[in-house]
């Protein structure tokens, strides 16, 4: 097992502007920001320098026609010192929301969450992100073409989000300290062993300081089943092997509940999740249970976009994190 140190320096900026025209109450807004990381490891892997440099900027646009029209988009622009593959600039969201008193719909490419839990969830499994440093994945996520229409009476509110076409997190298994697996990889496959849009539904009631949730999936897995093939067994260094990440179905019913006490929330999720195993190389059915308790807290400061959380969780299978992050 090889142990790394992450140190980031970041240097942020930010400019906005807001245009408003009262007499056809809209309004025009402009904003962005630009990171500058620099990660240090303390090892040196492969062909893996010690340091690493990016650089990130993100564009927003914002126009609202009244209260019942929003069109929004934000685009990313990454630059890397050392991964080709980290250079890109593209939309990661754009899309159109309208809403009235009661109901809310929004249409277009848009980051979805899964889950609103303040906590580690199960029902995060199908988020998606661009996992290049395990470390940095706060604007990472990716965004789908879906749908999400929602309604809201009083304390209860019923969501239901759809993405007809479903695209996976992109995994970097070259030149990536934290996915090295030792062997000749020849090839890298993607199959998709389930070919049907993403259905998430949720319902969340209000009841005094609490609000509980029940909520239900049916879709893709975003944690693939790997296997290896062998691909050429006479190579010089050994054999040479296809990866094949197997993309298969997911489902899972669950209920969460939070308590609020003042900033702090004390949280707990139950879930029943159906996914698949490889067995006797084929993928079979697998169900299994999880139980999650947690609280976290937000700590703020006399800037008000400046905000430190710390969080707490453990679920049955022996394991606990306890994170700390800025909230934006």
């Amino acid at each position: 097992m090889r142990l790394y140190v992450h140190i980031q320096l970041l240097l942020l900026c930010s400019v906005q502007f807001v245009c408003a025209q009262s007499e056809f109450s809209s309004s025009l807004r402009f904003g962005g920001n630009t990171v500058m990381e620099s990660y240090w490891y303390t090892q040196k892997l492969d062909e893996l320098e010690t340091t690493q440099n990016e650089w990130k900027t993100n564009l927003d646009l914002d126009y609202r026609l009244g209260s019942a029209i929003m069109f929004k988009t934000s685009t990313q622009v990454n630059l890397n010192t050392f991964e080709p593959k980290r250079n890109f600039v593209g939309p990661r969201e754009l899309f159109v929301t309208l809403r009235t008193e009661q109901f809310k719909i929004s249409l277009g490419k848009q980051i979805v969450d899964w889950s609103k839990l303040t906590g580690w969830s199960s029902a995060d499994i199908p988020n998606t992100y661009q996992y290049y440093d395990f470390l940095d994945t706060k604007d990472e996520e990716r965004g789908h073409w879906s749908f999400k229409g929602g309604f809201q009476h009083k304390k209860i509110q019923i969501d239901i989000t759809v993405i007809p076409v479903y695209k996976v997190s992109k995994l970097f298994f070259e030149n990536n300290r934290w996915t090295t697996s030792g062997l000749n990889l020849a090839n890298i496959e993607s199959i998709d062993t389930y070919d049907e849009v993403q259905l998430g539904m949720e319902l969340s009631v209000g009841l005094g300081s609490t609000k509980q949730v029940f909520l239900a999936y049916h879709g893709y897995n975003d944690i693939p089943v790997r296997r290896l093939e062998v691909s050429n067994q006479n190579s010089a260094d050994g054999p040479d092997y296809t990866l094949q990440l197997l993309y298969h179905k997911l489902q899972y019913m669950g209920w969460q509940s939070e308590f609020f006490a003042g900033r702090w929330n004390f949280w707990t999720e139950a879930t029943a999740i159906r996914s698949r195993i490889l067995e006797n190389n084929m993928l079979r059915p697998h169900v299994f249970y999880n139980l999650i308790l947690g609280t976290d807290r937000k700590f703020d400061f006399e800037d008000p976009e400046q905000q430190l959380k710390l969080g707490f969780g453990t679920w049955p299978a022996e394991q606990t994190v306890l994170t700390v992050r800025p909230v934006k």
